[in-house]
């Protein structure tokens, strides 16, 4: 049995060629993350539209930081 430990604490283990992972807890958490991401940019512009209007053409720096997290999340 041959077992790879990561940094962040994920593990990969293979025996006969049958491999497994045991993911540390922010991999674990990757999906409930990346949708508790998707709520804050939802809100995040809803705030912005409220208080510039929709026509207002560059994002709060929060908000294009979490757009772009997202877009790497979701492989754009």
């Amino acid at each position: 049995m041959v077992t790879r430990e990561y940094k962040c604490g994920c593990k990969i283990t293979s025996e006969k060629n049958y491999p497994s992972i045991e993911y540390c807890s922010k991999h674990k958490a990757a999906l409930d993350m990346y949708e508790a991401l998707k709520r804050v940019a939802k809100l995040l512009q809803a705030q912005q539209d409220i208080l510039f209007g929709t026509k207002w053409e560059k994002d709060f720096e929060e908000l294009a930081f979490v757009k772009e997290a997202l877009a790497k999340a979701g492989g754009e």
